[in-house]
């Protein structure tokens, strides 16, 4: 269970993430960043591609879930297309943990029992 400073320390950290787009003019200020993606080439470590989505019925956390829980089916938002260096994506974040799964063994939304 997620701790009241383990959430304000995300928090902080979507915020972050979400103003350095906000300082790039990708998003605007009627907008909310819920998710991104970073694609890295093999040949070409230091421009990964990154596509931030955004939410557009909302510009903060409790506004957004709220609209996107009655939302049925796929959300609608507006991609970006990010050009960023490696180095500059991860200067968006305090923390950056990543974890990497083969596709196709149903994996998400399961946990590990480590020995």
């Amino acid at each position: 269970m997620e701790t009241g400073r383990a959430r304000q320390r995300q928090m902080t950290s979507q915020a972050q993430y979400e103003n350095g787009f906000k300082d790039k003019g990708l998003i605007n200020p009627d907008e909310f960043l819920i998710a991104a993606t970073v694609c890295v080439s093999e040949h070409d470590y230091n421009s990964p591609y990154v596509r931030a989505f955004v939410f557009q019925k909302g510009n903060d956390f409790e506004s957004v879930k709220k609209a996107l829980a009655t939302i049925k089916g796929a959300i609608p938002v507006r991609r970006i297309v990010v050009e960023l260096t490696t180095e500059e994506f991860l200067g968006l974040f305090k923390r950056f943990h990543v974890m990497l799964t083969w596709h196709g063994l149903q994996l998400e939304k399961r946990d590990y029992s480590a020995s």
